[in-house]
């Protein structure tokens, strides 16, 4: 007697379900599924190039396909030893003496398998990803190339004639910190002219910075970590960025690579608005502040932010 199809997929279930650890389910139209995650190894995690895709990247709907674009292949390969796995378990103990030979009925049973067995691949853990993100601040400076920060700095300064900018993101940084422009002025003259220290740390390490660029264009950048998920949303949902006061900063130019000493240090946690926050991997805008200064991971702040 023949041997029909509906003979076979039960005997396919029974094997499934006796010798594999796959979950039982149904379709919400009586028809019988199964399904089992993907395995990927714990901590894997995008790679920089795929990453750097990713950034450009204007919304979470944008951002989640360039993910799944970016691990496509890899999804395919991973579904693929995943079903060949299964297949294995169900020749092995296929009943030959019942059904007859096991590649009689290969390729219905290939068939079975892919369309009723979902295979679930890991995207959550890739959206874990940590990354090193570098969050350029414009407060109006990056309409003059990011200039405006080289107040104290022998070469470029402007102080005496000028003082300092309105829009130089440092003094946006210490009048968030509790300062006047006019403070910030004061000291910064009587460091370069006197030789006299401020006692904020913050205001001397402003000073210290701005007098150890090395270029022109220097915007400050904050260093922090962020997951994945973590900069999609905030992309996504246009949050302002809340930043320990323990957070790594300093001046950074990505477009000649150079910058200054990176060591401003903040006396309070502060906010940047979303409006004047640029986030991106570093080494994906230019260059990268590890590739110029050879940083240790550790200068990226870890959790460093929460949304506002």
């Amino acid at each position: 007697m023949a041997i029909t199809n509906q003979q076979i997929i039960k005997a396919v279930q029974a094997i499934i379900e006796e010798r594999t650890s796959l979950t039982k389910m149904n379709n919400g139209f009586g028809v019988t599924m199964y399904e089992t995650d993907v395995y990927v190894e714990h901590d894997d995690q995008l790679t920089d190039q795929q990453v750097s895709a990713i950034m450009g990247a204007t919304s979470e709907e944008e951002a989640q396909q360039l993910v799944y674009d970016a691990l496509h292949d890899y999804e395919i390969d991973c579904t693929n030893n995943e079903q060949d796995y299964v297949l294995s378990i169900i020749r092995d103990n296929w009943d030959w003496e019942t059904y007859g030979a096991y590649e009689e009925h290969e390729e219905f049973i290939i068939e079975y398998v892919q369309e009723h067995i979902y295979f679930n691949f890991p995207y959550d853990q890739y959206m874990q990803t940590t990354v090193n993100m570098n969050i350029r601040v414009d407060s109006g400076d990056g309409d003059y190339d990011y200039t405006l920060n080289n107040f104290a700095h022998g070469h470029y300064s402007t102080i005496d004639e000028e003082g300092i900018d309105s829009e130089s993101s440092l003094l946006w940084l210490a009048e968030q910190q509790g300062y006047t422009k006019e403070e910030l002025e004061a000291a910064t003259i009587n460091y370069m002219e006197e030789g006299e220290e401020p006692t904020s740390k913050l205001l001397k390490s402003i000073i210290v910075e701005s007098e150890n660029v090395t270029s022109h264009m220097n915007a400050l950048t904050f260093f922090v970590k962020m997951t994945l998920q973590d900069y999609i949303t905030f992309i996504d949902n246009k949050h302002d960025l809340l930043l320990s006061k323990n957070v790594s900063c300093g001046l950074l130019d990505s477009w000649q690579g150079a910058g200054g000493l990176l060591e401003i240090e903040l006396e309070k946690d502060i906010t940047i608005p979303f409006d004047m926050a640029y986030l991106y991997a570093d080494g994906t805008s230019g260059y990268g502040a590890d590739e110029i200064y050879g940083l240790f991971d550790k200068h990226w702040t870890d959790n460093a932010v929460s949304f506002k």
